[in-house]
């Protein structure tokens, strides 16, 4: 009787019907001449486990993706939070989210000073909704700015996947200069055309304008531009990094 074992190690292959002997097979005590029963295989073939990065800090370095997505997460939370006041003045949260829009109302002109505002034609909760988009704008604005210049940690790390990925060859560190010039020129253009559309991509009309600022949903119309030109501002630093540091 033949009792075979397997033991987990080596990645060569097994051929259970052959009977000329080779590595990775032991006689069993008690095992018939030529019965290859022991069986001892390293490791099957698994996925490689991919191991994260580590900065000179000892963490693993968070990506771009990590913080677009915590970008997103906090202007999304920021516009709930105004939808909500704007749906609900009269509640305690709502009433207070309510005051601090009024009272950032003159930094918000400021801040959008060249961005022209829509008519609210007289109607008094319009102009509320209006004031509302425009405080929402600047302020997922404020968080993108604030998610880009956080990270700049990462940077060097996010450049060194960006120029991999831009096709660098074996055995050189990073890929043509007018592949990475172009890519930053267009991650560049990419952040004006977001902001263009931010500033100047109002809806004009009377009609427009009450249908769509009296609507929940167009006020998502703010997070989402933001989290396009985290995407192109986090890219071009990193573009930028590899530029101006990467020899």
């Amino acid at each position: 009787m033949c009792h075979a074992r397997k033991t987990l190690g080596t990645s060569e292959p097994v051929d259970l019907y052959d009977r000329k002997p080779f590595i990775g097979f032991e006689p069993s005590p008690g095992c018939l001449p030529g019965c290859h029963c022991s069986l001892k295989v390293g490791s099957l073939s698994k996925p490689a486990r991919r191991v994260p990065d580590i900065g000179s800090s000892g963490r693993a370095q968070p990506g771009i993706r990590q913080v677009v997505l915590v970008n997103a997460l906090a202007g999304l939370a920021y516009t709930v939070l105004v939808i909500f006041a704007a749906e609900r003045p009269e509640s305690f949260l709502g009433a207070i989210i309510q005051r601090w829009v009024a009272f950032t109302g003159r930094l918000v002109d400021l801040a959008l000073l060249f961005a022209p505002s829509p008519d609210p034609s007289a109607n008094s909760v319009l102009e509320v909704r209006i004031a509302d988009y425009r405080h929402l704008l600047v302020a997922c604005a404020l968080i993108t700015i604030w998610s880009v210049l956080s990270s700049r940690l990462y940077w060097p790390h996010w450049a060194r996947h960006l120029s991999a990925r831009l096709g660098a060859e074996p055995g050189v560190r990073r890929p043509a200069n007018f592949l990475l010039v172009s890519a930053y020129r267009t991650t560049i253009l990419g952040i004006i055309a977001v902001a263009l559309v931010m500033l100047f991509g109002e809806p004009r009309g009377e009609r427009a304008t009450t249908f769509l600022y009296t609507s929940d949903w167009f006020f998502l119309r703010a997070p989402a531009l933001t989290t396009i030109a985290c995407v192109f501002a986090c890219r071009a630093a990193a573009l930028w990094h590899c530029l101006m540091h990467e020899p």
